[in-house]
Formats: C-alpha cells, structure tokens, sequence
C-alpha cells in the first residue's frame, strides 16, 4: 500500500499491483457463496443476511471480475489491434482449462459419482450434449445423467454460464477499438485480421447468453474497468477513503435498503 498518493496508472504498472491477490479474494468469495447454496441455507450467506436486498457473496465477486476483465481487456486491445493476436490471447487464457474440466467431468468425475450404471450414462444423450459446454455452456447449462440428483442444484459446472458473456464482452471491446482506431486513421486491418474477426462474430452470435439483469450488471462493471483504463492516469488512489465509502454504503444498504442497493456497485467500485 503506498504511503503517499498515486495514480491508478503507476499502480497498476508492472507485476507488483496485487491483481493476482484480488483475483484470489474474488475467486474465493464466489466459493464461499456456492457453499451455501449447495447446502440449501442461501438465507444464512452473509452478505445476503447483512444487505437486506437480494445480493450475496458471489455476485459482488462476479462484478469485481467483470470489473478487473474490462480494465484488462481494453488495455490488451490497444495494445494489441491484429484480431489474430488477440483473440489467440483470450482463447489461450479460456479454452485449455475449459475443454479440461468438461472432459474431466464427463469421462471421469460424472462415471464415478452418477446414481446410474455406465451403460445408461454412455448412452443418454445429456452426458454427450453436455459437451457442447466446451463451447462456452452453448446455452446447455444442464447436468450429466444421474449427477446432483438431490442437490439443491443440478447442473454441473453452473458458474460456467458467464463465460458467453464475458466473450462477448471481448468481441464489443476489440471492435470498439478498431472503429476507434479507423475513425482516426491509424489503423489497418489485415486480410488475416479480417477472417478472424468475421470468424469471431459468427462464433458469438452463436454463444450469446440469454438476456438477464444480473448480466446487464455484470457489462456495466466491464465498461466501468474500460473505462477505468482509459482514465487510469487521472485516477487517484485513496484506500482509506474508499474503505470509508464502502463501508457507509454497507451501513446504508442494511438501514436504509433503498438507498444502499442504489449506491452499491458506485460504491463497490
């Protein structure tokens, strides 16, 4: 934490920005918050308890995700404008852990815990449609044969279903820079490029999420971390002044609901 005030842009410069601990943080909040959905006691989480309005854990986490990609993908897309390049980046960050975790779903996990004989698992269609979840969830958003049967949630791998949007997200980022970039001339687009961004767009109409208001929350704090970006270098630091703003806001929001639910994401931000 600097002693002094700096700059969004000189924070976040370099490996030394803590981006890997927020990343943790958020990531086990999003844990913590399925835990008591899998154990049915979702009135017991603690944010849903504390803000009096329907908010838990996991979805401020999510927000922070969306938050941090909208920063980071906005910065990769100036500085990267060949679509070829670019989107290699985002399919190598997504697709290999991905495609592991459904396969090691399907042929491994699945077989062991499913309350159905190999024969019948094998040979209904859910286990081999459920592979379309290598495509980002492909609006599948099911579960496996006999898997979860009494859970309070069936489908496997559900957190899954924010993946279409945040590819999407990718593609409006990378675009929007282009147009940018072309407007003001300082950009050619190779023939390459364009395959691959033709490609990309076919791809995503065929991927879009279903339309939801979480998900409309969740573009807004992408386009909030964008345009974090690209106002970084006017941006001051003040951590004590924005543990006071959240903190208020979480007084508000379990006082006064009304006015804490409005100001959350503001004030989360």
């Amino acid at each position: 934490m600097p002693s002094h005030r700096v700059p969004l842009e000189e924070a976040e410069h370099g490996k030394a920005n803590n981006l890997n601990l927020i990343r943790l943080v958020l990531a086990s909040s999003v844990i913590l918050a399925h835990s008591f959905v899998i154990l049915n006691r979702r009135q017991d989480e603690v944010f849903r308890r504390f803000l009096r309005f329907n908010a838990n854990m996991g979805d401020v986490a999510v927000f922070g995700f969306f938050f941090l990609s909208g920063f980071l993908i906005l910065k990769s897309a100036i500085r990267r404008p060949d679509a070829a390049t670019f989107f290699k980046a985002r399919i190598a960050r997504i697709f290999p852990a991905l495609i592991a975790v459904v396969l090691l779903s399907v042929f491994v996990l699945g077989p062991l815990i499913t309350e159905r004989s190999l024969g019948e698992y094998f040979s209904r269609g859910m286990t081999w449609r459920y592979l379309l979840t290598m495509v980002f969830n492909h609006g599948s958003r099911g579960g496996l044969p006999g898997v979860f049967v009494d859970a309070p949630i069936r489908e496997v791998n559900s957190p899954l279903w924010t993946l279409p949007l945040e590819w999407m997200m990718y593609v409006c980022t990378f675009l929007a820079v282009i147009a940018y970039k072309l407007q003001v001339r300082t950009a050619t687009l190779s023939r390459r490029s364009v395959i691959v961004l033709l490609l990309v767009v076919i791809f995503t109409a065929q991927t879009l999420p279903l339309s939801t208001r979480f998900g409309y929350k969740a573009m807004l704090c992408f386009l909030v971390g964008g345009a974090a970006y690209l106002f970084r270098r006017f941006i001051p630091l003040f951590p004590s002044i924005s543990i006071f703003i959240f903190a208020t806001d979480l007084l508000l929001s379990r006082f006064l609901p009304p006015i804490g639910k409005v100001l959350f994401l503001p004030a989360f931000f």
